[in-house]
């Protein structure tokens, strides 16, 4: 191969620059697996979603408020600055950020065994007397739920796929519509 030219590389660069303006997260979360917690509240993590978060990371809510959520620490930092970036005067999102800030528990560590404890408030406020979870992956988080609200989403999305598929196709379309005009 010959060597880059001057506009190539800039071709190139302006390229990358596109691309990671485009995907800005990692979506390394995928898949779903059953564990349960122990006496002590603590959980297994899947062998697979370890090294992606990370050495530390942050234990909080979903972004619907509505299961347990772990996050890489740069994916939650950027969760928070894009909050921040809302109007902090107005009162939902004044009572989100406290929410949020009390729900959120940052410096998480594994165990050597794979386990974290999950925070008290954290086991009672979302997963009640639940002790089967489903762990699945949110792309750039972990999602944690009772096994039975696991199975309630399945059965939700059988029940409604045609729409739910019909309207992804129809932002698709649209989305696409924009990337060709410019």
């Amino acid at each position: 191969m010959g060597e880059v030219t001057g506009v190539d590389e800039n071709r190139q660069n302006a390229s990358a620059e596109a691309e990671s303006k485009e995907t800005p997260r990692a979506f390394t979360f995928f898949g779903c697996y059953e564990h349960s917690l122990d006496g002590k509240g603590r959980l297994i993590i899947p062998t697979a979603y370890r090294k992606p978060l990370g050495e530390t990371f942050t234990i909080s809510i979903t972004p619907e408020g509505d299961g347990i959520a772990l996050y890489p620490e740069p994916i939650f930092d950027e969760m928070l600055a894009d909050l921040y970036q809302l109007n902090r005067l107005n009162d939902s999102v004044r009572r989100y950020l406290a929410y949020l800030g009390k729900m959120s528990y940052r410096g998480v560590e594994a165990d050597v065994q794979g386990r974290i404890l999950i925070p008290a408030k954290l086991r009672q406020r979302i997963l009640g007397d639940a002790k089967e979870l489903e762990i699945s992956g949110g792309m750039d988080h972990v999602r944690i739920y009772d096994a039975n609200k696991g199975i309630e989403e399945d059965d939700f999305f059988d029940l409604h796929r045609s729409e739910i598929l019909a309207e992804v196709s129809e932002l698709k379309a649209g989305l696409m519509a924009r990337k060709g005009d410019s």
